[in-house]
């Protein structure tokens, strides 16, 4: 899609994939806005420690940790996302962790402290991990990756809202066994607040970008193949 407009299709020559909810593609490349090309239309705000990118692989956003509440873009709204425990969904992007070994690139709706409730995909430092949490407890799954610092990869969750085993987790397309975290999850899961995206506290230079949020389960080689600038 025309980042500037909001309509017509990118240069993509990818399969297209299905419309997402929320399409934070973040290659702008200047301003302090990030396009939501998604159903929702709620743009995001960059915020302090959020640069541009192009390098090393695709447009996107270079996220350095400030403090708990500028190390994220933040949307400017967050109702659709506001997934509970028995809401299926599916989380991907883009990421590059780019060397450092504190990189913890993330997508979540927690609150500021990166505290629960409400949903998360992070990445790093050595780990994927996808689920709820409520603050002290919760349900997710996580998968220690062979990953490389340097190199580009597609991050990939879906939650089939059947509870603690419902989540699975995918690294460029591929289903990837991992262990699940059971903990007592108190309340819905669901937190109100907006969708952030960048790094949490102690990240550095990390690059991520193409965020998709689908309210519901889809497949995540299908929107592996349709590549960090998706063709919708």
């Amino acid at each position: 899609l025309d980042a500037g407009t909001g309509n017509g299709c990118n240069s993509s020559t990818a399969t297209p994939i299905t419309v997402p909810l929320e399409a934070w593609l973040s290659n702008e490349g200047t301003g302090t806005t990030l396009n939501n090309l998604g159903l929702d239309a709620s743009n995001s705000a960059t915020g302090a420690g959020i640069t541009w990118a192009t390098a090393p692989v695709f447009p996107g956003l270079t996220a350095t940790y400030t403090s708990a509440t500028t190390s994220y873009a933040t949307a400017a709204s967050s109702g659709l996302t506001n997934f509970s425990k028995t809401t299926p969904f599916t989380v991907s992007y883009w990421a590059n962790i780019a060397g450092a070994s504190s990189n913890l690139v993330a997508v979540n709706d927690l609150d500021s402290s990166d505290a629960g409730p409400g949903w998360f995909l992070v990445e790093g430092p050595g780990s994927v991990y996808f689920g709820f949490s409520d603050g002290s407890g919760g349900w997710n799954m996580q998968y220690v990756p062979p990953t490389t610092n340097g190199i580009t990869y597609q991050f990939c969750g879906t939650y089939d809202g059947s509870g603690s085993g419902g989540f699975r987790l995918y690294v460029n397309g591929a289903s990837q066994s991992g262990t699940l975290i059971q903990n007592t999850l108190t309340g819905t899961g669901a937190s109100g607040l907006p969708v952030k995206i960048g790094v949490r506290p102690g990240g550095t230079g990390a690059q991520i970008g193409a965020v998709l949020i689908y309210p519901s389960v889809v497949s995540c080689a299908a929107l592996y193949t349709a590549g960090p600038s998706p063709h919708f």
